[in-house]
């Protein structure tokens, strides 16, 4: 059972990074294809956030501990957050669909 999921994960994946035809650069209606750097922001008792290479700032809730590492360059596919407020304040409420790293810029 558990190879099942890690297969149908990777599957996941692929779908979303490769096969997909993920754009790190381009936004969709329902995805949001972001390609920028991962910033350590000091208000509201410090938070971190993705500052992407098209200047516009995304505030995801629920960046893994990984990947909180302030100048980490990062490829993410997110879904927008409405309907919730955040204390921070700063650009786009996001979910993370997926992640990796990235040493490109667009």
């Amino acid at each position: 059972m558990a190879v099942l999921k890690k297969s149908a994960y990777i599957l996941i994946v692929l779908i979303l990074f490769g096969i997909g035809g993920f754009s790190a650069c381009s936004n969709s209606s329902t995805y949001i294809g972001i390609e920028g750097t991962i910033k350590y922001i000091d208000l509201e008792g410090g938070f971190y956030g993705i500052v992407a290479d098209n200047g516009k700032n995304y505030d995801p809730v629920n960046l893994e501990s990984e990947y909180q590492v302030d100048g980490l360059r990062i490829r993410v596919q997110a879904i927008p957050v409405t309907g919730i407020a955040t204390v921070h304040q700063w650009g786009t409420t996001v979910k993370i669909i997926a992640i990796r790293e990235s040493t490109t810029h667009c």
